[in-house]
């Protein structure tokens, strides 16, 4: 027994060894994925039965007012039918409130605010003031902090922790005061200490008076399986389709943003916020002047969110992250056709560090076209990681600064792949940071390096999203140079549905097409089945099983053409399922019973 637990032990020191970043220089970012528990709400609240209007003119304000009255401050769902929903005034979501529609492709909400300055849809709480200032235990890796003001906590607060700006603020501006800071959950409370649900990311500084204030989060607010477009382009400001303040364990999931002022998400002071499968686009200005052109901003501390599997295509910036924000994943994005109003209008950054000292986050097996860490608003933290994404066009490039550069942060396993004159290029300023294992058009950075076995910094196995052919991870070595590709950008390609719904959407809406069929043999079954379908599909389409929940069980893509038996094998639970069959144009769902 003494034996196996020793090889256990060995075991497990031996998986943390394998990393090529030294421990010192990363974080646990598999926080994001151990705390983030989404709960999709049982009660289901149809808009058309509050006065709700799908015809794209009526509008649709004051039938949601209804409908969120209805729910009473318990969790529901606000389900939109295809249609097109028009709204004169924002949407303000609630605790455990969901806007769900049939899918990006059926439902679209406008928004037409007459050139007001104001966010299409909100999800904002608040927080206690003042401060309380901490009296010890912030330095980085702690789990437990000190203050005589303990008792005033409880265990399941969410907090945010700050400081005052130090010296590396050389761009000091009003709204970015206050901008390292960590944001957090109180695991339990004994004395005068406060023990964290997760440690520090970066150690405080007395100088600068670290203080600890409680958060009233908005939690396990969502949007999915619909489309967001601004109408109006406001005169001033820069309003976001998604602002998001304040808020903990909320999801955007199968949401296409088509065409915003600042932002399409914009994520501040906030904790777990997931944003998956969805696909932002477009917007009225790209000056970026207030966010003006961005896809999603990570701002304000905003701590252990994930950004994962998502498409953003003609954007200034597609991926941001800005003022103290860390310990966040930004995973498996595909990002194309960047643009800025300014020349070159191609050398914009899609993945985009913007000063003012974000830390600590990761980015991990992106497909993008630039990499830019640049010193507009000053330096960004340290340790921030870029590990296997491959840059497509100018490369991976930091910028100087006369002051104040951006040092110690990490590259590993990363590409550059276009062979013009001044493209793929690598480029780093500033000092220490930590290297290994970077394909430049096929010269690895630093020499001799190439021998890369790191899969993952914050996922134990392939992803449950990857349903594609290619080997995960597909990019950085030991894979080719250019060769491998991530299901975002395959989605893209393939001319698939950009958008994938983590929600089972199709309790409301059965069939969606005038003709197509599809038919399930044998029904009840044991998990394996044929689907068969009564004509050839006209485009690629997925075929995706819900269970119960709406969580994904199997996905898979069918090719246009097919018109033979498909044959499926599921070890499942027995229960209810959904199968559905979705392209741009059509969703088909059967209801299935498996038992054991």
């Amino acid at each position: 027994m003494r034996f196996l637990y020793l090889i256990a032990i060995l075991l497990v020191l031996s998986e943390a060894q394998s990393q090529v970043i030294p421990e010192d220089r990363r974080v646990n970012w598999a926080l994001a994925n151990q705390h983030f528990q989404f709960i999709q709400p049982d009660v289901e609240l149809n808009i058309l039965d509050f006065g709700g209007s799908n015809d794209g003119v009526t509008d649709n304000s004051a039938a949601v007012e209804l409908a969120l009255e209805q729910a009473e401050g318990s969790a529901a769902t606000l389900f939109f039918p295809p249609g097109n929903y028009f709204f004169s005034a924002p949407i303000t979501l609630q605790d455990s409130i969901v806007l769900k529609g049939a899918g990006s492709a059926f439902t679209t909400l406008l928004f037409n605010f007459n050139q007001q300055d104001l966010n299409a849809i909100n999800i904002t709480g608040s927080s206690v003031e003042p401060g309380i200032l901490l009296d010890g235990g912030f330095t980085v890796n702690s789990s437990k902090i000190f203050t005589d003001s303990a008792f005033m906590f409880s265990a399941g607060d969410m907090v945010e922790i700050t400081e005052t700006n130090g010296d590396w603020d050389v761009v000091p501006v009003s709204w970015a005061a206050n901008a390292v800071g960590q944001m957090t959950v109180v695991d339990s409370v004994a004395g005068d200490t406060l023990f964290l649900q997760s440690p520090l990311r970066i150690t405080y500084d007395t100088v600068l008076n670290p203080s600890i204030k409680k958060v009233n989060p908005v939690v396990n607010a969502g949007i999915s399986c619909l489309t967001l477009k601004r109408i109006d382009q406001p005169v001033n400001g820069s309003s976001y389709n998604l602002g998001i303040t304040y808020a903990r364990n909320c999801r955007i999931s199968g949401v296409e943003s088509d065409t915003s002022n600042g932002s399409h998400v914009y994520i501040a002071k906030s904790l777990g916020i997931k944003v998956a499968g969805s696909y932002f686009h477009h917007a009225f200005q790209y000056d970026g002047g207030g966010t003006r052109g961005y896809g999603i901003t990570l701002a304000h501390h905003s701590s252990e969110c994930i950004i994962e599997n998502n498409i953003y295509s003609h954007l200034r910036h597609a991926m941001m992250v800005k003022t103290g924000a860390n310990g966040n994943i930004i995973g498996y994005n595909y990002a194309r056709d960047p643009y800025r109003s300014e020349p070159i209008h191609d050398l914009s950054g899609d993945i985009s560090l913007h000063g003012h000292y974000a830390y600590a986050n990761l980015f991990e097996s992106n497909i993008v076209q630039n990499i830019i860490i640049d010193h507009y608003w000053g330096p960004s933290g340290p340790y921030n990681t870029l590990f296997r994404n491959r840059a497509e066009l100018w490369g991976i490039i930091m910028t100087t600064h006369d002051v104040l550069e951006t040092s110690k942060q990490n590259f590993v396993g990363n590409e550059t792949t276009d062979f013009n004159m001044f493209y793929g290029q690598y480029i780093l300023t500033g000092t220490d940071h930590f290297e290994y294992g970077n394909n430049i058009l096929t010269v690895t950075h630093p020499g001799g390096t190439d021998d890369l076995s790191d899969s993952s910094y914050y996922l134990k196995s392939k992803p449950s999203f990857w349903d594609i052919n290619d080997s995960w991870p597909s990019i950085g070595y030991p894979n080719l140079l250019d060769l491998g590709t991530i299901p975002a950008k395959e989605r893209y390609d393939a001319g698939l549905p950009l958008t994938v719904c983590e929600d089972s959407v199709f309790t409301s809406v059965q069939t969606i097409h005038s003709s197509f069929n599809m038919s399930i043999s044998p029904i009840p079954n044991q998990g394996q089945f044929g689907i068969t379908l009564n004509e050839s599909l006209p485009e690629n389409s997925t075929l995706t099983i819900f269970n119960q929940q709406g969580v994904s069980v199997y996905h898979r893509i069918i090719s246009a053409g097919q018109n033979s038996l498909i044959p499926v094998s599921l070890e499942v639970a027995p229960g209810f399922y959904w199968v559905v069959l979705q392209n741009n144009n059509m969703i088909i769902s059967k209801k299935m019973i498996v038992y054991e």
